[in-house]
């Protein structure tokens, strides 16, 4: 896409609202503002809805929902239901490891980060 069509797309999609979420579409040049983190979730977030499990986590941790954003949720039958939430996160909240979802934590591997 040219420059001005992608300014047209991200001005459309930032109008985008659903309940009390709001959406972002990126340039390819602003690629790095996020950087994929993951988590496998816990048992008892097993049916939970992935938007939920991020809206409790940036609830209950008094967390910046502009420093995160959801990717995907995949779940991996042939390894006994795993289901992981792949998100986003900015450079200022990649330092966070563990955070609260109700009773039990998620917590987070970095992409590219050394073990």
């Amino acid at each position: 896409m040219d420059k001005e069509y992608q300014t047209l797309m991200k001005q459309l999609v930032s109008k985008i609202t659903v309940a009390e979420h709001k959406f972002r579409a990126w340039s390819k040049n602003e690629r790095g503002i996020y950087t994929s983190v993951t988590s496998k979730m816990p048992a008892m977030l097993k049916t939970q809805a992935y938007g939920k499990i991020m809206a409790a986590v940036v609830k209950l941790n008094n967390l910046s929902a502009e420093g995160f954003v959801l990717r995907k949720g995949m779940m991996f039958k042939d390894q006994g239901d795993v289901r992981l939430l792949r998100i986003g996160a900015t450079k200022a909240l990649q330092k966070i490891e563990k955070v609260r979802v109700g009773i039990c934590s998620l917590e987070f591997r970095i992409y590219g980060a050394q073990e």
